[in-house]
C-alpha cells in the first residue's frame, strides 16, 4: 500500500495537470510551433493538436478556440454556410481585400490561404475550412479535443430582428449534435464545446436560443467574454464587482472568459464564488507548462488560451 501510494503521488507531482494548473486551449489550432504549425483555423491547424500531445503527453493542450462566421448564402432557403475564419474579410489571409460575406459556398471552397503569413512560412498553402468539415474531423478521433467555438459577427446591431447568426449556429449545432450521436461510434458533442462570442448582446442571443431549442439542458455551454475595451481597469473592476454580463442578461453560464488586464483578486473571487469556471487570453507565455510560471493569477485560472 505503501508503494502505491509513492508511485501516486510521484505520478501526480510530475504530470502537469496538478492543482493551480490550467488546462491549455491553443489560439485558433497551432500557428506558431515549428513542425507542428500551419494557418490559423484550418483543419490542419487542429489536428496537429493530436499530434502533439501524441508527442508530448506530460504537455497535454486540453483544446483550441476556432472562429466561426454564419454566412448567408445567395439564395433563399438555402442552409447557411459556417466558415471557419477570425475576419469577415480575406486581407489578411490571402492578401485581397473580399468579404465572406459576398462569397457562394464553392467561391469559399476555392480560396487558397497564402502560405505566408506574418512572415511565417507554412510550407504550403491550404484552404479555408468549414465548420462541418472540422467536426468531422475533430470527432472520429478516440479522444476528441475540446473546442472553444469564438462567434464572430462584424455586422451584428442588436435591433428589432433577430439576430440570423444565433438562430443559424444554434439550429447548426442541435443537427450536428444529433448527427454525431447516431454514428457507429456515439459522441455527445455538447461535452467538448463551449461557445461564446467577443460581443456579449451576440453570446445574450445565442444563449437564448439555445435555450429556446433545449440545447441547454443537453449540455451546451454559452458563457461570456470580457475584453476592456476603451474603458479604464478601474470602471471595469466596479462594474464587474458591482453587476455583470451574466446578470444584466440573466445569464447562468458555466465558463467565463476575460482578457487577463481584467483579472484582479476579488473579480477572480466574485466569479469563483459564482461557481464560474475561468478562461483567460491575452498571455505571452513560451512554455505554458512550466512550474515556475509567472503569469497574473495563472494559479487561480481554469483554462488559458496561448498561441502555440
Amino acid at each position: 500500500m505503501k508503494k502505491l501510494l509513492i508511485l501516486f503521488l510521484t505520478f501526480t507531482l510530475s504530470s502537469h495537470v496538478a492543482f493551480g494548473q490550467p488546462q491549455i486551449y491553443t489560439a485558433r489550432g497551432m500557428t506558431s510551433t515549428p513542425y507542428y504549425r500551419a494557418q490559423e483555423n484550418t483543419i490542419d491547424a487542429h489536428m496537429a493538436i493530436y499530434k502533439w500531445n501524441q508527442e508530448h503527453p506530460s504537455q497535454p493542450i486540453t483544446g483550441s478556440e476556432m472562429h466561426v462566421i454564419a454566412v448567408k448564402p445567395k439564395k433563399a432557403g438555402e442552409p447557411a454556410i459556417f466558415v471557419c475564419a477570425h475576419d469577415e474579410s480575406l486581407k489578411s489571409l490571402t492578401g485581397k481585400n473580399i468579404s465572406l460575406r459576398d462569397l457562394s459556398k464553392l467561391q469559399i471552397q476555392a480560396i487558397e490561404i497564402n502560405q505566408v503569413l506574418d512572415g511565417i512560412d507554412y510550407g504550403k498553402s491550404r484552404k479555408i475550412a468549414f465548420l462541418d468539415e472540422m467536426f468531422a474531423a475533430i470527432f472520429q478521433q478516440s479522444q476528441p479535443i475540446h473546442i472553444w467555438l469564438e462567434i464572430k459577427d462584424q455586422s451584428y446591431k442588436p435591433n428589432l430582428m433577430p439576430s440570423y447568426t444565433a438562430i443559424e449556429t444554434i439550429k447548426k449545432l442541435k443537427e450536428l449534435h444529433q448527427y454525431y450521436l447516431h454514428q457507429p461510434q456515439p459522441v455527445d458533442i455538447f461535452k467538448y464545446i463551449i461557445v461564446s462570442s467577443i460581443n456579449p448582446l451576440l453570446s445574450n442571443e445565442l444563449d437564448k436560443q439555445s435555450k429556446a431549442q433545449g440545447l441547454d439542458k443537453l449540455g451546451l455551454s454559452v458563457f461570456l467574454e470580457y475584453e476592456p475595451l476603451i474603458i479604464s481597469k478601474e470602471f471595469w473592476e466596479y462594474f464587474l464587482l458591482h453587476t455583470d454580463y451574466a446578470e444584466i442578461f440573466k445569464m447562468t453560464p458555466e465558463w467565463v472568459a476575460f482578457e487577463k488586464v481584467l483579472l484582479t483578486p476579488k473579480v477572480i473571487e466574485k466569479f469563483k464564488n459564482k461557481k464560474n469556471k475561468i478562461m483567460s487570453w491575452g498571455y505571452n507565455v513560451s512554455d505554458p507548462w512550466d512550474p515556475q510560471q509567472t503569469a497574473a493569477y495563472w494559479q487561480d485560472l481554469d483554462a488559458v488560451l496561448v498561441s502555440l
